[in-house]
């Protein structure tokens, strides 16, 4: 009964390309898979310290975080097997 709700509800999902969070969904960049947008909120990156940051099995390209180390955002510019913050 359960895994029939379940597939039912994955069915009956409409499949969307793209998100908006806040603001008018309607008015999404054509451009953008995501899109926040707000004008008494902050976008939030996962916060960590550089130890915890180099625990990361394989980081993808681009990731990013805030490093509290060094109190600065950064982006991996390498490759997951080996990043470069």
């Amino acid at each position: 009964m359960l895994l029939t709700a379940a597939v039912v509800s994955f069915v009956s999902t409409d499949a969307q390309a793209q998100l908006k969070v806040g603001g008018d969904p309607t008015t999404i960049d054509d451009g953008s898979i995501l899109e926040l947008e707000a004008t008494d909120k902050a976008f939030v990156p996962p916060r960590m310290t550089s130890a915890q940051r180099d625990g990361i099995p394989t980081p993808l390209t681009g990731a990013i975080i805030y490093n509290t180390t060094l109190q600065c955002l950064q982006v991996n510019k390498g490759t997951p097997q080996n990043p470069v913050w």
